[in-house]
């Protein structure tokens, strides 16, 4: 008994056109590449002689369902993330598509973005700062929902939402915004001012700071009070702050790169 006996070898059911070509294989009646191929020579000796064999139009379809199938597996990814990322769902739809900001900022928050394994690797953040209603928020929402396009996870928060939890819950949400590649605090120097405020502050943006993370913060303060904090607990906030990323104006329609004693290489990386 030969090998052929001993195992079950496919047969092709011709479909309708499909025909013998002159080279005695199976061939597609559509685009008329074979759907057959012959074995090498040893193996024909054991009694096998074909085996089937893709035509275009098979490999066409097949490519075509994997498509589909990781396309699919990307928008459920993609959706996970965003569910975890933003406190509220409207925010899935901020991005630079529909970016209701001038494009000198569109094409400032994309380069952040397209340089994201050099920007991730040196720990730039930014610190976006200006009146309300400029589109700090807005900007970083565009530059988060980009990021999650990557599947890349990012997590966006106000630090008023961490203040509320109860002592459990706390820790737990801090340890996941940690976690993330990328953090959004939102509204900065906006959550209650109080000594215990201010220490659960600092225990997350000094966490980022030491695992070497990027931080980005929205903020309504000025870089005059963060510059020239009131006293020695606000002092080390917004001292480590400042370490960990580039100021950014958001002032009307301008925008400006603060780099002075800021990172020059995050201002290389995007205006190079």
């Amino acid at each position: 008994m030969n090998i052929s006996e001993l195992i079950k070898v496919p047969v092709l059911e011709p479909e309708k056109d499909d025909y013998i070509g002159d080279d005695g294989l199976l061939h597609c009646g559509i685009c008329h590449e074979p759907k057959e191929a012959y074995y090498p020579p040893e193996l024909r000796r054991t009694g096998w002689e074909k085996h089937p064999s893709e035509c275009r139009c098979q490999r066409e379809k097949r490519e075509a369902e994997e498509k589909e199938y990781r396309d699919y597996l990307h928008r459920s990814k993609v959706r996970d993330l965003k569910g975890k990322c933003f406190p509220s769902k409207a925010l899935d739809n901020w991005t630079f598509d529909n970016c209701i900001l001038d494009e000198k900022k569109i094409s400032f928050g994309k380069k952040y973005v397209n340089n994201w394994n050099e920007i991730e690797s040196g720990n730039y953040g930014l610190l976006l700062w200006g009146p309300v209603g400029t589109g700090k928020s807005y900007f970083a929402a565009c530059i988060a929902n980009a990021l999650i396009e990557q599947e890349i996870p990012v997590r966006m928060t106000n630090l008023s939402a961490v203040m509320n939890c109860s002592f459990d819950e706390r820790e737990d949400l801090i340890n996941g915004l940690c976690k993330a590649r990328l953090l959004i605090i939102d509204d900065f120097g906006m959550e209650r001012d109080t000594s215990f405020g201010l220490e659960t502050v600092f225990q997350i943006i000094d966490r980022r700071y030491i695992q070497r993370k990027p931080l980005i913060l929205t903020t309504n303060l000025s870089l005059k009070t963060l510059d020239h904090p009131s006293d020695l607990e606000h002092q080390r906030v917004y001292d480590r702050v400042l370490e960990m990323t580039t100021p950014v104006a958001f002032l009307g329609n301008s925008l400006r790169t603060g780099i002075g004693k800021h990172k020059k290489k995050l201002d290389e990386i995007l205006n190079g």
